[in-house]
């Protein structure tokens, strides 16, 4: 097995993404489709939640402000461990390779919806408030999924729910703290970023490219049920994300998939007779 010396790190730049934007205009361009990756900005609310949901994953996980004061200690965090065979829960991925790192990619994976399939055992129960935040800022991110779906059909002359409908009525979505290189099975991946720190990087025409750090603007990637229903229009992005040799970077990804019970598939309209 590779050692943590192996782990990607960034400490130098790399050429820059170009960012779409998704403001309520123009909804047709929202991802691009040789790309799948934009952006969402809020105001108000929807920023204080981002900013209430980054502070207590600081909290839990890395640091404490400026402190840079560990809050939660390891055996703390074990009590939430995933089990053997088992994705959801703190800990290392599965081990899939003999090349895999085993030893840098420690994070947190908890599903939230549907309701009646979250483990709160598994969730942290310090931050006392860990949870209360979680479950406020999850539905707010649910919503916002359907946004893309509905342009993406509105930029093809589709109807509103072509994509969104074949998700069905209990949409499955998780949240996860921290990656390595991949593209997402989801529909839709939000992701909250690091507030100071850069470090998501994308693969365009054969390089990756660094994702530029926008304060307070969630990211938007497609996953790779995106580009199954849109037979290919709309691409799920090969991404990965490297440390920062000085300091530590947090980054919350939540996404959503099909039902386990779902058959998703190519739009009719796009699959010839």
């Amino acid at each position: 097995m590779e050692n943590h010396e192996s782990r990607p790190t960034c400490s130098t730049p790399f050429p820059e993404a170009n960012v779409i934007s998704y403001n309520g205009k123009d909804k047709g361009s929202t991802c691009s489709r040789d790309r799948g990756h934009g952006r969402r900005r809020g105001r108000g609310r929807r920023h204080e939640r981002g900013d209430h949901f980054r502070n207590t994953h600081q909290k839990w996980d890395h640091k404490d402000g400026k402190n840079d004061k560990n809050i939660t200690g390891k055996e703390e965090k074990l009590k939430n461990s995933r089990a053997a065979n088992e994705v959801e829960g703190y800990g290392h991925d599965l081990i899939v390779s003999e090349r895999q790192v085993l030893d840098w990619n420690t994070r947190l994976f908890l599903r939230v919806c549907p309701e009646n399939q979250r483990n709160l055992n598994l969730s942290p129960e310090n931050p006392h408030n860990f949870r209360d935040i979680l479950h406020a800022y999850s539905p707010k991110v649910k919503q916002m999924m359907d946004l893309p779906f509905k342009a993406m059909a509105k930029s093809l002359d589709f109807e509103k729910n072509s994509f969104s409908g074949q998700f069905g009525d209990n949409t499955a979505m998780q949240v996860r703290f921290n990656f390595y290189p991949h593209s997402d099975r989801s529909g839709v991946t939000v992701l909250l970023q690091d507030e100071e720190v850069e470090g998501l990087q994308i693969v365009k025409d054969g390089a990756w490219i660094t994702v530029p750090r926008i304060p307070r603007a969630l990211v938007v990637n497609l996953g790779d049920q995106m580009q199954i229903m849109s037979n290919r229009i709309f691409k799920s992005p090969v991404h990965k994300a490297v440390t920062n040799t000085d300091k530590p970077r947090i980054s919350v990804a939540m996404s959503n998939e099909a039902e386990v019970d779902k058959d998703i598939g190519p739009v009719e309209a796009l699959i010839d007779d």
